[in-house]
């Protein structure tokens, strides 16, 4: 299902945990469902979000590094959790299998076109 936030205006999806790995205590890969023709290269990174708790935001978003390949049926993202932060910490208690309300913005960019100089 795809919205768009009212206070930030991203379109955005709301996708399905399907697991955490964790690799280090501060250090996880949490791959979600990937929403119906989502497409993106290497470099691409997405948007995350969950709703709030208590601040005046609607839903709190930050940018993540998607690390899984274009052809994966998942998405992948590489979560450095930031104690008392307002976002990893909730991210990382998600459970497999449910709704995270997480929504994923599309295609955007984190680094030049490959075959473009830097400048």
């Amino acid at each position: 299902m795809e919205t768009r936030s009212e206070n930030l205006q991203i379109r955005h999806t709301l996708e399905t945990v399907i697991s955490i790995q964790w690799w280090a205590p501060t250090l996880c890969t949490l791959r979600v469902s990937k929403p119906a023709g989502y497409s993106f290269q290497a470099g691409h990174y997405a948007r995350l979000g969950l709703p709030a708790e208590s601040t005046s935001e609607a839903i709190v978003w930050r940018p993540y590094s998607i690390v899984s390949a274009p052809a994966e049926p998942f998405l992948e993202f590489l979560i450095t959790v930031v104690p008392g932060g307002a976002l990893t910490s909730r991210l990382t208690r998600l459970q497999p299998g449910r709704c995270a309300g997480a929504g994923v913005a599309r295609l955007w960019f984190l680094c030049a076109h490959p075959t473009e100089p830097w400048r």
